[in-house]
């Protein structure tokens, strides 16, 4: 699914004449020169004839199948029962397919149409069988592809027991058959891809859908223009109403759900009169654009109370419905959500942002206060309705469109100082009392009140004050003109100019607000278009003091506050506010040329606009080699949703070999369409013309981007064509994009898109944080590039509504854009499928471990969208695709990660929209997995799969300790991390291997306590990052493969009892493990008992002297080195050994 962002609204979303083009010179190619001879089977085209009916049929004489796709007509009425096989030459075929072109001659005289159950595809159309009343497609056909369009005598159209799915050229199916009745759905139907399955069946009354049933997640018009069809109830497990699902439907009266409604399409039940009966809303959280537009018999009350989406026109004239209504779930209630109901609102949003243009007519109004979070009030927005008197608009308020409180009986209204521009169409006719909480000189007010209405400002206003800076003083014209190098001019007064303030080629001067605020404004702008002017070669600074502000008030001027070809310094103090600037090519504080530089140091540009459909413009617009700087103060309040939608921001616009630099302060709360905080556009080729941008501090955040009419919006940062930016440190966070693209950045080169030589649109993140933001695509950062490389920081709790909660990598066909990722972590994520990382169906990738990527520990959760598969990787591509995506077996940090199937994803007959297989391929279970082979993840994945990183605590500490990028807590529908439908490439093919050998020495096992198998750990760092057992069956020696380079790599063994280990050699080596039989300790005897004390014995005889023996020699003596007394002495050693020597169990070496 491609979202490509483009640059104008001409540009491509799908490339679909260049997608086209080749294939049509392809068949030409073929007709004119011929096919090669293997390009297809042997097919024969035969006419057959069967019980005296005439049967054509595409012979394919190498698998014996046949393809009917011909009838001819019989001369008098006949029922025809297509044969399951026919014989030809002597040989049997079967019947597996049936197609039948929509343009054929028609068949009138065949009444009746029995299939064989042989038919596994039907195809094409049954138009030409105007004759036949009943069609039953059997069981054997499992997707049905055909049509039976204009049919117009058939009645009764059965789908057998056995029939999965309707497919995609199926669509309108059933359209202008006028007399069809019945459709009876088999329980197995799973699935209808098929768009207006059943449209424009208008005979049909009641039809029953299956239980599980489920409309492709893309498609729309199902019973649209079913105008005798009266009620149906929606099948167990459907949980959404599709697009346009019941539209038209003008006989429709009920419809009722088996399950609990989340989704209400677009046009869902527009148009449907007499609609009295709906499901219970209690449990819908997103209601589209016209959904219930025109039921106008619709009572209420519904329950909206979960609704957090609500779209324009959705409860458009329903003139008849009432009651309660809660509102509190929405943030904007969008333009005629109610238009012409009586309903009464019980409850707004705290947050609520936004009331469109005639939200509320007729609606009652009367028990809520406008919350402080409301900023904008369309025209009509409630227009006759019911309103509390006095009514209070909140400060927070900054547009109130015509006629908003236009024929309500309001008497007094009171207006927060957020307002600049009011109209008194606002206004109901017979108002009394208009309350302003701002200045005169603030508010531009248009139009007359009604004669006798007060109309009261709570601010007081500037009076005339001359252009001298202090009483009697010279102008401060004069003071610039006559300041030496260097000088301060004080201002001891407001000064209003008649003329713009220059300030000359080579003065350096400050200009100061002392001892309270000072404004610098005018009120006649007949002679004046800028405010202030810098000359090239000049320098001016502008400051307040303490609290005094110098404020230069822009309201009435028509161009320019500053614009500058010299250096411009807003320092603390400064304020630039309240100017409505419409010139294109320029901006509200301008610098441009190699020697201008526009400085903000503490000073603030808040609270401006651009209007007029300006182009090329900002609140500071930097062009033609100028330089922008940013170390404090802010830019915020600007508005530009009324500049051009291509090329105006309501922040910093640079242009044209332009520099910028951010390193402290915020650029906030702007809002416009594209780039409201930084716009980057080269549109100049050469190096010399490229735009580039540092944020290495600051803050830009809360910023929003809206769109408007076909044209996208997207990116708080914008980065276009020949222009880079590089983010170092500092924040860009909780900004909002809508439904555009890219929350926090995006980046587009248009002549990748266009196919031609690319500019080099770069993105490089070294640091710094992307977070809280949200868009449509790319919560976080949105890219159609090949120049984004995110190198390290933190991008976090970024929500994409659709794909890549954290980023997108975009790419279709045609334009392909990669992303670079280094270094990275990608855990603690959520989606509905790919928590972790999503590819579309055009997207790859490359994830390689050497400062590479680790991807564990995120979470696929059921949807209102879809059911859950692949906690951290989705993958889907056609089958013919050559997009694929490799799959290390290692992470970051080297620690061996094993990819498990954790449930299932196909892409349906329409190649685009992707499905869970849940029931078909279960989740993860621990007990047990499904690994995919380590052939199929290096030689990248050739099918659709949903899958879970299982991974060691060891490993993931690694992948922890080496990434440098962060990227967590984002979530999306798909790809909570990463969504691609281009390129991801992440690391290097750098590796290393380490081999391991165990040596053992133990007299060859002479004791028999050799273990049969020993587990030896690989370490890096500290983190064991993975193991193997060695044992006789590999020679005791095995190799730690695919390692990313650099590691500090070390090993340790499970040592067995009985041997001392020591590890010899290096990683780059080769470890060698020797273990040493330790001889077993011998056991200590037992102490003898004491003996008892003996009696005195006898006192004996002097011995006898014995007699000398015959033959008897001297002993012998045995020498020091005797072997018997040298086994006493090694036993003894042994024996004291076996103390002192402990089990090393662990040990390891580098």
């Amino acid at each position: 699914m491609s979202n490509a962002l483009t640059l104008s609204q001409e540009k491509m979303m799908g490339g679909g004449i260049a997608r086209i083009l080749p294939a049509l010179l392809t068949l030409l190619l073929v007709v004119l020169l011929g096919a090669p001879s293997d390009a297809y089977a042997e097919t024969v085209e035969k006419n057959v004839e069967v019980d005296g009916i005439t049967y054509t049929f595409e012979i394919d004489t190498d698998v014996l199948t046949a393809e009917l796709y011909g009838i001819e007509n019989p001369a008098a009425s006949t029922a025809v029962s297509v044969p399951g096989t026919v014989e030809v030459d002597g040989v049997t075929y079967t019947v597996t397919s049936m197609y039948f072109s929509s343009f054929g001659d028609s068949l009138p005289n065949i009444t009746s149409l029995e299939l064989p159950d042989t038919l596994t595809s039907i195809q094409g159309s049954f138009r030409c069988f105007s004759g036949v009343s009943e069609i039953t497609i059997p069981s054997s056909v499992k997707v049905f592809e055909a049509s039976f369009q204009f049919m117009d005598n058939l009645e009764t159209l059965t789908l057998s027991e056995g029939v999965e799915e309707i497919g995609q050229s199926a669509g309108s199916m059933v359209s202008g058959c006028d007399s069809l009745t019945t459709i009876n759905l088999p329980s197995t139907l799973k699935l209808i891809s098929a768009n207006a399955c059943f449209s424009g069946a208008t005979a049909l009354t009641a039809i029953n859908l299956p239980n599980g049933l489920q409309f492709g997640s893309n498609t729309l018009s199902h019973f649209s223009d079913c105008s005798s069809l009266t009620s149906v109830t929606l099948p167990a497990g459907m949980t959404q109403i599709p697009q346009g699902m019941f539209s038209d439907c003008t006989s429709l009266t009920t419809v009722t759900a088996s399950s609990p409604i989340t989704k209400i399409g677009s046009s869902a039940f527009s148009g449907c009169t007499v609609l009295t009966t709906i499901p219970d809303l209690g449990s819908v959280t997103q209601i589209d654009s016209y959904a219930f537009n025109k039921c106008e018999s619709l009572v209420g009350p519904v329950d909206l109370s979960s609704v957090t989406s609500l779209g324009s026109y959705a409860f458009n004239e329903c003139r008849a419905l009432e009651g309660d209504v809660d509102l509190s779930g929405l943030t904007t209630i969008p333009d005629h959500a109610f238009v012409y109901t009586r309903v009464h609102v019980t409850a707004l949003n705290p947050e609520l942002t936004s009331i469109g243009t005639w939200a509320f007519v007729w609606a009652d109004l009367s028990d809520v206060e406008l919350p402080d979070s409301l900023t904008t009030i369309g025209s009509y927005a409630c227009y006759s309705a019911d309103l509390p008197d006095p009514l209070e608009i909140p400060d927070s308020v900054t547009s109130i469109g015509k006629g908003a409180f236009g024929s309500t009986d309001v008497k007094e209204f009171h207006i927060g100082s957020g307002i600049t521009e009011l109209d008194a169409s606002v206004f109901p006719g017979d108002v009394e009392k208009v309350v302003i909480d701002n200045s005169a000189d603030n508010v531009r007010f248009t139009g007359e009140l009604p004669v006798g209405t007060e109309l009261v400002y709570e601010l007081p206003s500037l009076a005339a004050a001359g252009d001298s800076i202090s009483e009697g003083g010279p102008s401060l014209q004069e003071a610039v003109n006559q300041a030496a190098p260097g000088a301060v001019i004080e201002l001891e007064k407001n000064v209003e100019l008649s003329a713009t303030l220059v300030i000359p080629a080579g003065k350096d001067v400050t200009i100061r607000a002392t001892d309270e605020s000072r404004y610098l404004f005018t009120m006649d702008a007949s002679n004046l278009r800028d405010l202030v002017k810098v000359e090239e070669g000049a320098s001016v600074s502008l400051e307040g003091s303490g609290e005094a502000q110098l404020v230069l008030l822009c309201k009435d001027i028509t161009g320019s506050a500053i614009t500058s070809e010299g250096a411009v310094t807003l320092g603390a103090g400064s304020l630039v506010t309240r100017a409505y600037f419409g010139n294109s090519g320029s901006g509200i504080v301008a610098g441009r040329g190699e020697k201008a530089s526009v400085t903000i140091a503490g000073g603030s540009i808040s609270d401006n606009k651009i209007i007029s459909n300006a182009a090329y413009t900002g609140s500071v617009y930097v062009d033609d080699g100028a330089h922008f700087s940013m170390s404090s103060g802010s830019i915020s309040n600007n508005d530009a949703s009324d500049a051009n939608t291509l090329t105006g921001s309501a922040g910093v616009y640079l242009a044209d070999g332009a520099s910028g630099e951010l390193s402290g302060g915020n650029i906030s709360e702007n809002k416009g369409h594209r780039g409201p905080a930084v716009f980057l556009r080269g549109e100049k080729d050469g190096e010399q013309n490229r735009v580039t941008f540092t944020q290495s501090g600051g803050t830009i955040s809360g910023n929003t981007c809206t769109k408007v009419g076909t044209v996208d919006s997207g990116g708080t940062v914008f980065i276009e064509d020949n222009a880079e930016y590089h983010l170092v440190d500092g924040a860009i966070c909780d900004n909002s994009m809508g439904v555009g693209n890219g929350g926090g950045v995006v980046a587009v080169d248009g002549n990748l898109q266009r196919g031609q030589a690319e500019y080099g649109t770069a993105f490089v993140m070294d640091g710094g944080v992307v977070s809280g933001n949200s868009a449509n695509y790319g919560g976080g950062i949105y890219s159609y590039t090949n120049g984004v490389e995110l190198n390290a920081g933190e991008i976090s709790g970024n929500r994409a509504f659709s794909t890549g909660g954290g980023v997108y990598s975009e790419g279709n066909s045609d334009y392909y854009g990669t992303i670079r990722v280094k270094n990275a972590l990608v855990t603690g994520n959520t989606a509905q499928q790919g928590g972790g990382l999503y590819f579309c169906a055009t997207g790859s990738g490359v994830i390689s471990s050497t400062d590479g990527m680790a991807v564990y520990g995120n979470t696929a959760v059921d949807g209102t969208d879809m059911d859950a598969a692949g906690d951290d990787v989705v993958f889907t591509k056609g089958a013919n695709d050559d997009y694929l995506l490799t799959l290390d077996t290692r992470l970051l940090g080297g620690g061996a990660v094993r990819w498990v199937t954790d449930g299932g994803v196909y892409l349906s007959s329409t190649g685009l929209s992707v499905h869970p297989t849940t029931s078909d391929a279960p989740r993860y279970d621990a007990s047990s997995p499904v690994d995919i082979s380590a052939e199929e993840l290096s030689s990248g994945l050739k099918n659709c799969y949903a899958i879970k990183a299982v991974v060691g605590e060891g490993s993931a500490a690694q992948a922890e300790k080496e990434a440098q990028l962060v990227i967590t807590g984002n979530t999306a529908v798909r790809g909570g991390g990463i969504g691609s439908n281009g390129g991801v490439v992440s690391g290097t093919d750098d590796k290393t291997k380490i081999a391991v050998s165990k040596v053992w020495d133990d007299e060859g096992d002479k004791d028999g306590i050799r273990p049969s198998s020993v587990t030896v750990h690989l370490f890096n760092g500290e983190n064991e990052i993975d193991s193997m057992t060695l044992s006789a069956d590999n020679d005791w020696t095995g190799v730690f493969e695919n390692l990313p380079i650099g590691g500090d790599y070390s090993v340790a063994e499970d040592v067995p009892a009985g041997y001392e280990l020591s590890v010899s050699g290096s990683a780059s080596e080769g470890f060698v493990l020797t273990n040493a039989h330790v001889p077993k300790d011998p056991e200590d005897p037992e102490d003898p008992e004491d003996p008892e004390e003996p009696g005195g014995p006898d006192n004996p005889g002097d011995p006898e002297e014995p007699d000398t023996p015959a033959g008897s020699e001297d002993p012998v003596i045995p020498e020091t080195g005797d072997a018997s007394c040298v086994g006493v002495l090694l036993a003894s050693g042994g024996g004291i050994a076996a103390l002192v020597v402990g089990t090393a169990l662990r040990r390891r070496s580098a």
